[in-house]
């Protein structure tokens, strides 16, 4: 798939990226791709089928500007090159916030390389977390480790109702949502409880 992304203008200094998602469970789900400093990019070797552009920051700090894509919705047939010229507006950024001291404080305590074995306890518990928003579809936007203290979302986000849900494994869980604006931020506290029995 080749496409044009248009606004170039919004870029912040080559840290955003694109990302295709795809719709159907069970399906290739994410293919990212980095955005030129002339807003343009190419994913290919997409499998067909209905995919939705998000626009996401490398290690966001929150001090960069959200943004979103347009009418990102669309649909590959097989074999098929789609070019389109997409337009990108600000954006919602949503932060979560937990003060658990079990995890790390953030991506810089993420920098243990497991080939030398386990690392620090709070790497350990960030890196077996998973910390997941979903729309009010039910579709996946964002997944990545809790991390203890404030930090942002890294994609920006269209107004509406998301879901948060976060397994930490053996040190609980959480179920919660929140109602994204327009523009501006959100913010949601964590709290984790212990998980259900299996």
């Amino acid at each position: 798939m080749k496409s044009v992304l248009r606004g170039e203008g919004l870029l912040q200094g080559g840290r955003a990226q694109i990302v295709a998602v795809a719709d159907e469970a069970g399906s290739a789900g994410r293919r990212e791709e980095r955005i030129g400093p002339d807003g343009r990019f190419e994913l290919t070797t997409l499998p067909p089928g209905a995919y939705r552009l998000l626009v996401q920051t490398i290690a966001p700090t929150g001090a960069e500007r959200a943004l979103r894509v347009v009418d990102g919705e669309l649909t590959l047939d097989e074999g098929a090159t789609l070019e389109r010229t997409f337009d990108i507006v600000p954006a919602a950024r949503l932060w979560l916030r937990g003060d658990d001291d079990r995890f790390a404080s953030g991506p810089e305590e993420m920098l243990h390389d497991p080939a030398e074995g386990l690392g620090p306890p709070r790497y350990e518990a960030s890196r077996w977390s998973s910390a997941t928003v979903r729309d009010e579809a039910g579709q996946e936007v964002s997944s990545r480790g809790l991390f203890r203290g404030r930090h942002p979302v890294e994609v920006g986000l269209a107004p509406g109702r998301y879901r948060v849900t976060v397994d930490a494994r053996q040190l609980g869980g959480f179920d919660g949502e929140v109602v994204v604006p327009s523009a501006g931020d959100a913010e949601l506290e964590v709290k984790l409880a212990p998980l259900p029995a299996r």
